[in-house]
């Protein structure tokens, strides 16, 4: 097989690209190896996040804080309404790529869902996720 062809990545899935409020934190099966410091994030374990695209095998995630490949981690996405106890989405996702950005520091996670959500949510997640569509292009402060 040819190098350039080992390379090759297939989506399975069609993505979506959007700009949409997360908080994400360290599942609970990580939490005695990964644990935030009191003065990261909220100050309880989670990180304000963005979800930079969607799809039906996972997530894109913009993070302040470094989280390693194969690191599982709990994602929330509130409802835009901001109704009580309300998230469109919350559950557990796997990373697989991180990539440092910027100076901010800021980090590009690539997650696969490690449960997959039922396709009720996901489409609740989706149809959000092409509701906060950026247009392609749209300068994202990096």
């Amino acid at each position: 097989m040819h190098p350039a062809e080992e390379r090759l990545v297939v989506r399975e899935h069609e993505r979506v690209r959007c700009s949409l409020r997360a908080v994400i934190e360290p599942a609970p099966e990580m939490r005695d190896l990964l644990r935030l410091a009191r003065g990261v994030g909220n100050g309880s374990g989670s990180v304000d996040a963005e979800l930079t695209d969607c799809s039906g095998g996972g997530v894109g995630l913009r993070s302040p804080v470094y989280f390693p490949k194969q690191c599982v981690l709990m994602v929330r996405v509130p409802s835009p309404d901001g109704g009580a106890g309300g998230h469109v989405f919350e559950g557990r996702v796997r990373v697989q790529r991180a990539t440092m950005i910027g100076r901010e520091p800021a980090y590009d996670l690539g997650a696969a869902f490690a449960d997959r959500p039922d396709e009720r949510t996901l489409e609740a997640l989706l149809k959000l996720s092409r509701a906060g569509a950026r247009v392609e292009g749209e300068d994202r402060g990096a």
